[in-house]
């Protein structure tokens, strides 16, 4: 299989397996609070991640200064989630989600100039088309007409932050990945978080609760489909064309939105399927100008 063939069919298994398991994580963060939910994530995805790495399946290899790099990086990517999921409390979600998309642009950006990705043009057009997509299945127009209020500019700039940080840690995470393998970094990266977290949580006078039999299956399952999402797209930046992998791994939120028009019986409108269609022809694109 030639590097962008594999890198669009990783991309797509990391894109549909996010987008469902970020849309089963809605409910639960608002039963178990975003605290809550990042710790038991990444507790529950590092135990995985150490059973998939002693299994043996995938290739790894011990360098401890990656793995201290990875461990350092894990700072940097906890907040970014902490800045995002401020800017959804503090504002509009159309005001905050399309602002900390950014993260793509920095991330793609920072891959094609630094680590000399070969894109030809065509390609790049796709990569750009998929990165509209995204956005605008992101854009709210009814939020934009409202008047920003001081609350409104204060969660517009932690998105901001969040979309920085973020795009710089999934540009930074490439390196380790490309050393150490697509199940030690991702493990790094959560184990990281969760001593993070949980030094913060112990240091705020938290307990931990521990969820009811149905809400721990369901958020076992979430994390299950998180998991598979984390394992494709580092073993895509190893082994295939990482500013496809980053474009695809964006567009999650199509899945997301699909989800719920299938589950939830949510109806479409003409912004949804102008977006889903320019990510469609971004993907189609790809795979013909390969």
């Amino acid at each position: 299989m030639d590097t962008t063939t594999l890198s669009i069919t990783l991309g797509i298994i990391t894109m549909i397996s996010l987008g469902i398991g970020n849309s089963m994580t809605k409910p639960i963060t608002s039963k178990m609070g975003v605290d809550h939910y990042m710790l038991f994530r990444n507790f529950i995805m590092s135990v995985f991640l150490i059973l998939v790495l002693f299994s043996g399946i995938f290739e790894s290899k011990i360098d401890l200064v990656q793995i201290l790099f990875g461990l350092s990086l894990s700072v940097m990517g906890y907040f970014g989630l902490t800045y995002l999921f401020k800017a959804l409390k503090t504002t509009k979600v159309g005001l905050a989600s399309p602002v900390s998309s950014v993260n793509v642009v920095f991330t793609i950006l920072l891959t094609y100039l630094f680590l000399q990705v070969k894109l030809s043009p065509m390609q790049i057009v796709a990569i750009l088309a998929i990165v509209l997509g995204i956005f605008l299945i992101r854009f709210d127009k009814n939020a934009i007409k409202n008047h920003f209020t001081k609350k409104d500019i204060k969660g517009l700039n932690y998105a901001l932050i969040s979309g920085v940080l973020m795009g710089v840690f999934m540009f930074l995470s490439q390196i380790p990945a490309r050393v150490i393998g697509p199940i030690l970094t991702p493990l790094t990266l959560e184990g990281g978080m969760f001593i993070f977290g949980s030094i913060l949580f112990i240091a705020k006078g938290r307990k931990v609760n521990v969820p009811d039999v149905k809400l721990s299956l369901k958020t076992l399952l979430a994390i299950a489909f998180i998991a598979i999402a984390v394992i494709s797209l580092y073993y895509g930046l190893k082994n295939g064309n990482p500013a496809i992998m980053f474009a695809l791994y964006s567009a999650n939120p199509i899945i997301a939105v699909l989800y719920g028009a299938v589950l939830f019986k949510e109806r479409l409108n003409i912004q949804q399927y102008i977006s889903i269609s320019i990510v469609v022809i971004g993907i189609v694109l790809l795979r013909v100008f390969s």
